[in-house]
């Protein structure tokens, strides 16, 4: 995960957490942590830096990660924590810098080929067709962690979340699943394969 800030804040990232309890920030935008994995996370990380009781009354939480990043970009919010994914798809219109993993739990993404599906085929080469090296660097240069279990690197980059590739059992029918942020690294490899069978969960 990281803090966000739109291009043109003054604030000083290179403090870390610890920003959030300036004067100047108004307003944090996180994922609703009732239900989101990266807001939980979010606040996790500021437990962990024992600045939440000092900051929580900013907070401005948006149904999912996205929508909390729209919240920095729009200036609705003076800083986010979210997705390291978002900001490095941002480009020029913001600044972040990444918030250390030790201080939360990971975050993992999971890409499953159900038993139930009526696509298997297609699925189980949309999957495989995500694990050459190639395709984990493209992830990782969108801010996921590539685990050495879906992988052959033993040192893989500091990264704010997780993606694994796993069998599922007894589930609805659906080819194969994976979340936005996810979505949003798949894309740059140009996957096309299993577009018709890619069911977006929402990216929190």
């Amino acid at each position: 995960m990281m803090l966000l800030v739109p291009a043109g804040s003054t604030l000083d990232l290179t403090r870390g957490l610890s920003v959030l309890g300036d004067p100047a920030v108004k307003k944090i935008a996180i994922a609703d942590p009732s239900h989101a994995p990266y807001g939980q996370a979010a606040v996790f990380a500021m437990r962990a830096e024992k600045i939440y009781d000092q900051v929580s009354a900013k907070l401005v939480t948006g149904e999912n990660i996205s929508q909390a990043a729209s919240f920095v970009l729009s200036g609705a919010a003076d800083v986010g924590i979210v997705a390291l994914s978002l900001g490095l798809s941002a480009g020029r219109q913001v600044r972040f810098v990444e918030i250390p993993a030790s201080d939360y739990p990971p975050i993992q993404q999971v890409c499953v080929v159900l038993k139930s599906s009526k696509n298997q085929d297609i699925a189980a080469k949309f999957e495989t067709y995500l694990r050459p090296e190639e395709v984990k660097k493209i992830f990782e240069r969108f801010g996921f962690e590539v685990p050495v279990s879906a992988g052959k690197s033993e040192k893989p980059a500091p990264r704010s979340a997780e993606y694994r590739l796993t069998r599922a059992k007894n589930q609805e029918p659906r080819a194969v699943c994976y979340s936005q942020p996810l979505v949003r690294a798949i894309r740059a490899a140009s996957v096309r394969l299993a577009a018709p069978n890619l069911l977006m969960a929402s990216d929190r």
